[in-house]
């Protein structure tokens, strides 16, 4: 999608908007990863619409293949969020497949394969994106975890850290990752100050550990919610 049709879907789908805050979010042309909550369908279109800034999200490689979409939504969303199953739940998911398809294509989504362990067509893609001075949105949550019920989020994934380590690597400069809160009860999403990645001895154990204060400052944010 082009940033035309970007900003003209963003200024049509206004009125739905959340309200955003905007502190601590880098400015355009300076490159970041907002990391959410994904909060079912909600946290990936809110974030699309509601951010200051112009993002492309990470999406499951499913969603952008005409062969896997349908099987995919079905069972994601249309059994566990619309809990409808049978012949009325295949039907629904190929109407929205339909739908879905070209709009992600064009959305400029960066399909993501879980398990191609080195990530690498989702990482090149990235790191051009990211050199460009773009920003990134990623929902990290293990949808193999149960969800936390004081959270309402499942435990987060570490692997989309690596961006850091190869943005630091190939361009000597540190890339901010922006904690993002979506709060449905508030309408709003709150973002949190900046974090940078700390290289040490041990990458692989250092993405884990931050991936765990990503998750945990966003879990405050969620915290500090008086409806959540």
């Amino acid at each position: 999608m082009n940033d035309r049709l970007y900003h003209t879907l963003r200024l049509l789908a206004a009125p739905f908007r959340y309200s955003c805050s905007d502190a601590g979010c880098p400015s355009p042309g300076q490159p970041a990863i907002f990391v959410a909550n994904h909060c079912g369908p909600i946290g990936p279109i809110q974030s699309i619409l509601s951010l200051p800034r112009r993002v492309y999200p990470w999406i499951v490689v499913d969603m952008l293949d005409s062969q896997k979409i349908v099987p995919y939504l079905y069972k994601d969303f249309v059994t566990t969020s619309l809990h409808l199953k049978g012949k009325p739940g295949w039907f629904l998911a190929k109407v929205i497949a339909r739908m879905a398809l070209p709009f992600l294509n064009s959305l400029g989504c960066i399909p993501v394969d879980r398990y191609d362990v080195r990530f690498s067509g989702a990482f090149l893609r990235s790191l051009e994106l990211l050199e460009r001075g773009e920003a990134l949105l990623i929902f990290p949550e293990d949808p193999l975890l149960p969800i936390k019920p004081q959270t309402g989020m499942r435990p987060f994934m570490s692997g989309f850290l690596w961006l850091c380590v190869l943005y630091k690597r190939k361009t000597g400069s540190r890339l901010p990752v922006i904690p993002t809160a979506v709060i449905p009860a508030e309408r709003k999403i709150y973002l949190g100050e900046p974090m940078y990645y700390r290289e040490a001895q041990f990458p692989k154990e250092d993405t884990r550990k931050m991936a765990q204060e990503v998750e945990k400052k966003i879990s405050q944010l969620l915290a500090e919610s008086p409806d959540c």
